[in-house]
């Protein structure tokens, strides 16, 4: 079974035979790579514009309102104003921009929205509070329970386009 190689040759001509053959060059990887690269990036790309179509339509006219998301934040509000986390005057700016947001107001000044129209006299104490905890450095003016009452019943109300106009 186990055979001696047989040599015809025993000058070495195979030798130099053998080494005139040439190796096939190695495979060229690089248009695969840059197709791969480039595939991954649109791949990315367009997961991308969808994430942002998706979160656009759920804030917009999705699940979540304006008014919902503001009712939200008020009620964190509430209870950092309660446990003292936050002062007085940062509560004020937080409460001035949760309304502004919530009723769709491009600025919180004296002029009530249309939708509580009926509540225009609280509506310009509220605003005259915010105003002096605002810009005042010292203000006899305290916060409370009722404002957030207040403004809570407020962003309640207002679920309706129509209803962000100004009175």
């Amino acid at each position: 079974m186990n055979e001696p190689l047989n040599i015809p040759d025993a000058s070495g001509e195979w030798l130099t035979k053998l080494a005139d053959i040439e190796m096939p060059a190695p495979p060229d990887w690089h248009p695969v790579t840059v197709s791969g690269a480039i595939a991954v990036a649109v791949i990315g790309l367009l997961a991308a514009i969808a994430f942002y179509m998706y979160r656009r339509k759920r804030l917009r006219g999705g699940k979540i309102s304006r008014p919902a998301v503001a009712l939200g934040k008020l009620e964190q509000l509430v209870t950092q104003w309660q446990d003292g986390k936050v002062t007085e005057r940062e509560t004020a700016y937080r409460l001035a921009t949760i309304l502004r947001l919530g009723l769709g107001l491009r600025q919180l000044d004296r002029h009530c929205p249309v939708a509580i129209a009926n509540d225009k006299q609280q509506w310009l104490e509220t605003i005259t509070m915010l105003n002096r905890q605002r810009y005042q450095v010292a203000s006899n003016d305290h916060l409370s329970a009722e404002v957030f009452e207040r403004a809570r019943a407020w962003l309640r109300q207002t679920t309706m386009p129509e209803r962000f106009k100004q009175c």
